[in-house]
């Protein structure tokens, strides 16, 4: 199965059962989806701040078990926060992703994987060009289902995205049940 765009919101797709965000080293996750994790699986929060907030943490990552049967992943892509300047650093989230899907496949044969759109970009100043290529070599070969979730209300700012960037591969939303009355393809 190959990595899909679906519209949906992450955190409250029964489908879903590993979610992966991108999170900065400073045991913060004040901001984004970063934010809304800490809010609905204060669990996961507890996880980052278990390992210590130093750069090493780069390329890392941290997980917890929700109350809800799913699978928090904290992929440390950034070592701080702000907009000054671009904080994701492709490298950390290349082999933050490696080391994800390793974890994935040895220990959770049933996954389904489920990641934001834009995940690194808007507070983390990335470029989805380049995320959106590391998720695709590191998971568009595996046989499991992995979504990249595009909230509803963010539906524009993904076809603004693939109208600016002139996009040749124009990946169709999956929609879920709720959804195909508002079909949008």
């Amino acid at each position: 199965m190959s990595v899909k765009y679906i519209l949906s919101d992450l955190l409250n797709d029964t489908r879903i059962n590993c979610i992966i965000h991108q999170a900065n080293c400073q045991k913060v996750m004040g901001g984004g989806i970063a934010l809304s994790i800490r809010n609905k699986y204060p669990e996961a929060y507890e996880a980052d701040c278990l390992l210590p907030n130093t750069p090493d943490k780069l390329g890392k990552f941290s997980f917890a078990d929700t109350y809800d049967g799913k699978t928090v992943f904290n992929l440390y892509g950034q070592l701080g926060f702000g907009h000054v300047y671009r904080q994701t650093d492709y490298e950390a989230v290349t082999v933050g992703l490696e080391k994800i899907r390793t974890h994935i496949l040895k220990n959770k044969p049933n996954a389904v994987v489920g990641m934001p759109f834009m995940m690194g970009c808007a507070l983390g100043g990335g470029d989805w060009r380049v995320v959106e290529a590391i998720i695709m070599s590191v998971f568009g070969e595996l046989r499991l289902p992995v979504y990249i979730c595009i909230l509803p209300e963010r539906e524009t700012s993904y076809h603004d995205y693939v109208h600016k960037t002139q996009k040749l591969y124009f990946p169709q939303l999956e929609l879920d049940a709720s959804q195909r009355n508002n079909e949008v393809c």
